[in-house]
């Protein structure tokens, strides 16, 4: 991931180091052009503060020396704006190791379900969302964790709604873009906990932050990263847990 970061950054380098040549590049013929038009105001045999004055060939060039001006500014603002995306990319990125790495830095369950709260709310940007796992014996979805969604039943079967075909399947939802209103009792996205490849539990966002107006491909790979290691990281803090516990009934 690392190599990764440093490539976006040295790119990004490159493409400033190359927008400042052009920027020179704009002003030299930006001064061009102004030398030009006064030869035009005043006349082809003018003398402009002891230059030597411009014959009618050069004049013939202003078309040519204008087009080309416009190309620079057009890759200039072409370039700009690649800039602009590599910088969120590699933003995203970094997004994607950090929280990947606040999963699995801590062994202590409580502290692990805080992490997954704060990264749905700070980089997911989710107001209301539900962390449900799957209660193998009796095949019902239960809420563990979340944020507001009041509304929403604390106990999901199998057989139940969005929530229970998304720990049944393993694939994630995502509602379809809309005009009308979202019902309260719908979520904007279901993404299943898996463990090994067998999902154990569903995490269920039901409203984005009001400066939100829907998940970006960032988001989706936020949620499932999450979804991916939040099982494995509970289960080495559980671990961890019954290790210590072994440990100091030995002692």
């Amino acid at each position: 991931m690392s190599e990764g970061k440093k490539s976006v950054a040295d790119h990004i380098r490159h493409i400033l180091g190359r927008i400042v040549k052009l920027e020179k590049r704009v002003e030299v013929l930006g001064n061009i052009e102004s030398r030009l038009q006064n030869v035009e105001d005043k006349g082809p045999d003018s003398d402009t503060e002891g230059q030597a004055p411009l014959d009618r060939e050069v004049l013939a060039q202003v078309i040519e020396l204008e087009s080309r001006l416009r190309q620079v500014e057009d890759e200039n603002q072409a370039l700009s704006q690649t800039c602009t995306l590599l910088q969120e990319q590699n933003e995203a990125i970094s997004n994607l190791y950090v929280a990947k790495h606040r999963l699995h830095a801590s062994l202590d369950a409580t502290e692990i379900m805080n992490i997954v709260t704060e990264i749905i709310v700070e980089l997911v940007g989710a107001e209301e969302f539900a962390i449900l796992f799957l209660e193998q014996k009796s095949g019902v979805l239960k809420r563990v964790s979340g944020r507001g969604a009041k509304d929403v039943s604390d106990t999901v079967a199998l057989t139940d709604g969005v929530l229970g075909k998304v720990a049944s399947s393993g694939k994630p939802f995502y509602a379809e873009p809309s005009d009308e209103p979202q019902q309260r009792s719908l979520p904007l996205a279901a993404i299943p906990l898996m463990a090994e490849e067998t999902p154990v539990g569903v995490i269920a966002v039901y409203r984005l932050l009001p400066h939100k107006n829907g998940f970006t491909p960032v988001d989706h790979q936020l949620l499932e990263l999450v979804a991916e290691h939040t099982p494995s990281a509970l289960l080495s803090a559980r671990l961890h847990r019954l290790s210590k516990a072994k440990a100091k009934q030995g002692a």
